[in-house]
């Protein structure tokens, strides 16, 4: 049997990494969904305060969304998941290669840099879009968004932004 050839140890590493990443998001989703509503709402004027905490922001999602108020945005998570998950290993395997031997753990912490710099160019767009239909119901009827299509779509074309909302 014997050990595997190098480019079948990069797959599987990516393979691996990726589906991990995914569930550990699909797993921590529904506490993410409730951060970002707890900061959108501390943006809010004080009047317009939906939940008095995390504990009754989770009672009220539960109570009037159910387990799919918890998975709003996930859409995003699952395009984009698992391209930014192999576009670190991308770059951390190259940072391993531009950075130089002997800095010690300085060149570790380089190549850290390197790999979230090219994971960041995928993670950024992927939490913006989630992070929208987390908490579009709070920002009232100007932003409705009932899909991850029409959300991507009026993202990059604003002009189609009217149409495609709702």
């Amino acid at each position: 049997m014997g050990e595997e050839a190098a480019p079948e140890r990069v797959w599987h590493g990516l393979a691996a990494g990726a589906l991990s990443g995914l569930a550990s998001r699909a797993c921590t989703h529904p506490l993410d969904t409730t951060k970002a509503r707890l900061q959108v709402q501390g943006a809010l004027r004080a009047r317009e305060r939906l939940y008095a905490g995390t504990w009754d922001a989770i009672r009220q999602t539960a109570a009037g969304e159910g387990l799919r108020g918890f998975y709003k945005g996930f859409g995003p998570v699952l395009l984009f998941s698992v391209p930014g998950t192999m576009a670190y290993y991308a770059g951390y395997e190259t940072g391993k290669q531009v950075v130089p031997e002997g800095f010690g753990v300085f060149r570790d912490g380089a190549v850290g840099v390197v790999a979230q710099l090219f994971a960041g160019a995928i993670f950024a767009p992927m939490d913006i879009l989630k992070e929208r239909m987390q908490v579009q119901h709070m920002l009232g009827a100007r932003h409705h968004y009932t899909s991850t299509f029409k959300l991507l779509v009026s993202s990059s074309l604003p002009e189609k932004r009217e149409r495609l909302e709702d």
